[in-house]
């Protein structure tokens, strides 16, 4: 079987992993490859995550497995819970077609009865597989994850194969990290084709992998600045806001976008464990120095490069000088009652 991921670190050599604990046995670290069971075909395959296959989006189906390798008697359980399934559909679609056609408000519409009809058919029908989105020949994707979480059965949502638990030392002042990030979202629909969007208990969450530099290192977590690109516009319409950003350049580019404020960019270096294929610093990048994200040392990310002692320095005297302007216009508007 090819491997999906073509110009990743897939590698030859080694022994694949087909255990019901293939996940928790993969080895790690930026480089280490992920091995994974190809849960349809019986197959080995390797998937990295440098590539657009991982990268794409949240919806990849590479992102998604089982919990774990299904054995005869996950098979026998699978089966059993699906012939349920489909006797509840089939129960509810009789019912609903006895009331279709004897009901005098309904009576008996072809339309109604034929969708019923169809549905009827559908889970009579329905294959018994938990392996293969149905609309494309892929492996295990989010339709199938969403439709096995429908059906009671768990599911296991992977990151990147260079993001895990750092140690202390990794997540010190200057490191630039990436790590997915969520926020609330304004939209009111979530479609499969929208790589950020999610539902949740608590509405639509926004959610992406966003590069950050670690600015404060506490006991239990480090604070962050965000950088941000705007699509490779950079500041492009935020003009005047320019005060509260900062660019910032990859040292190694030799062709690096002008500077789009009135300070000198900071000058980050990539780690030199981070894949060459996956981005670092582009474009207009930008820090965004009033933005501060909180990131849990016990959560996964991926550590991207650095910037040196003196640039540190300099950004965190840009943000103080921005918070003391802050603190002088707050003190200067009149107080509010109550």
């Amino acid at each position: 079987m090819s491997n999906p991921n073509e110009g990743g670190h897939g590698g030859e050599g080694g022994d694949y992993i087909q255990d019901e604990d293939c996940l928790a046995r993969a080895p790690r670290g930026p480089r280490a490859d992920r091995r994974y069971w190809d849960m349809n075909n019986r197959q080995p395959f390797v998937a990295t995550t440098g590539h657009s296959f991982f990268n794409n989006d949240r919806f990849a189906n590479a992102r998604y497995r089982p919990t774990r390798k299904p054995c005869a008697s996950d098979e026998s359980s699978q089966v059993r819970i699906q012939a349920e399934y489909r006797d509840r559909v089939e129960s509810v679609v009789d019912s609903l077609l006895e009331e279709a056609e004897s009901s005098k408000d309904w009576g008996g519409a072809p339309s109604w009865t034929e969708k019923l009809k169809s549905l009827k058919f559908v889970a009579e029908n329905s294959e018994t597989t938990e392996t293969k989105d149905q609309d494309v020949n892929v492996e295990y994707g989010v339709r199938q994850a969403h439709l096995d979480l429908s059906r009671d059965m768990p599911v296991r949502c992977i990151l990147r194969s260079t993001d895990w638990t750092r140690p202390e030392w990794e997540l010190s002042a200057g490191t630039i990290i990436s790590a997915p990030v969520h926020t609330a979202s304004n939209d009111h629909i979530v479609s499969v084709s929208d790589p950020d969007l999610s539902i949740s208990r608590a509405g639509i969450v926004f959610s992406k992998f966003r590069k950050m530099i670690v600015v404060q290192v506490w006991s239990r977590h480090v604070v962050c600045l965000p950088l941000f690109s705007y699509g490779n516009k950079g500041l492009e319409g935020r003009y005047y806001m320019r005060d509260e950003y900062l660019d910032i350049r990859d040292v190694e580019d030799d062709k690096p976008k002008p500077k789009q404020t009135d300070n000198e960019p900071l000058m980050a270096k990539r780690h030199p464990a981070w894949p060459p294929h996956n981005t670092f610093i582009t474009g207009f990048t930008v820090v965004k120095m009033t933005e501060k994200l909180v990131h849990e040392k016990r959560s996964k990310c991926s550590v991207e490069g650095k910037i040196s002692k003196d640039e540190l320095e300099r950004l965190c005297d840009l943000c103080s000088a921005l918070d003391e302007r802050s603190r002088k216009l707050n003190a200067s508007l009149p107080e509010t009652e109550g």
